[in-house]
């Protein structure tokens, strides 16, 4: 999750001396770009997606007394042609003001268009380092497989490690984190964009220290053993 301090300054406030319900849109669009340009890499790459949607529920009244406030946006959700963010907006003592999600989406000169593989790789290190997905249920194209294992973690976002139904494989797999399609915070879900016969070749793992996790997996799909390198298949 991403944080920014944000001064109530007084051409927030209203006749009345309470912060614009406007303003407070404001303030989350100011930790939604910084959130953005860290989960891309640069500044630039926030004018490649545009605002479809907020939905904002307002809990608290601010003013000048509150003298400051903390923003918060975090990765809620990966989709196709967009990203759905969770934010937040408490006061220095932590009383909430506002919850809000949002909904981004990639454009280019002609409108809205896919994510790039890039941005998918991006988004799903963000997802990865900012969330804990331990436990959540694995969806394949074709059905659930297991849940993600807390070693997915030690993967420093670059792959999924799966724990499958003792029905569907006996050991842990290795998938790369850019096969995930989305995630559904609220369901505890990641749905992968491969079937279970292509996840049931993945690599194997067992247990690795830290950092063997992300470099055997590397190696084994730099070394084109597995499926997800043929052309082929989506």
């Amino acid at each position: 999750m991403h944080e920014k301090r944000i001064e109530i300054r007084w051409r927030d406030l209203d006749a009345f001396g309470h912060v614009n319900n406007a303003v407070y849109l404001s303030y989350l669009e100011e930790v939604r770009t910084e959130w953005l340009a860290r989960a891309l890499g640069g500044g630039d790459t926030v004018w490649s997606f545009v605002l479809a949607r907020v939905a904002i529920d307002f809990r608290r009244g601010l003013s000048l007394d509150d003298a400051a406030v903390i923003a918060r946006c975090r990765l809620g959700r990966v989709g196709t042609s967009s990203v759905r963010t969770e934010e937040e907006i408490v006061t220095k003592g932590g009383e909430l003001a506002a919850r809000a999600e949002s909904v981004l989406v990639a454009r280019d000169g002609a409108g809205s268009r896919p994510l790039t593989e890039a941005e998918r790789v991006a988004f799903g290190v963000r997802m990865h380092g900012d969330e804990d997905l331990t436990g959540f249920r694995v969806e394949a194209a074709d059905g659930d497989v297991g849940t993600v294992d807390a070693a997915t973690r030690e993967a420093d976002g670059a792959f999924v490690v799966v724990d499958p139904d003792p029905e569907f494989f006996a050991k842990k797999l290795m998938l790369p984190a850019d096969v995930v399609e989305a995630v559904d915070a609220e369901k505890r879900t990641v749905r992968i964009g491969w079937t279970k016969e292509q996840v049931k070749d993945a690599p194997q793992v067992e247990d690795l220290p830290a950092e063997g996790v992300e470099a055997e997996g590397a190696s084994y799909y730099d070394n084109e053993l597995t499926p997800y390198t043929d052309p082929g298949l989506p």
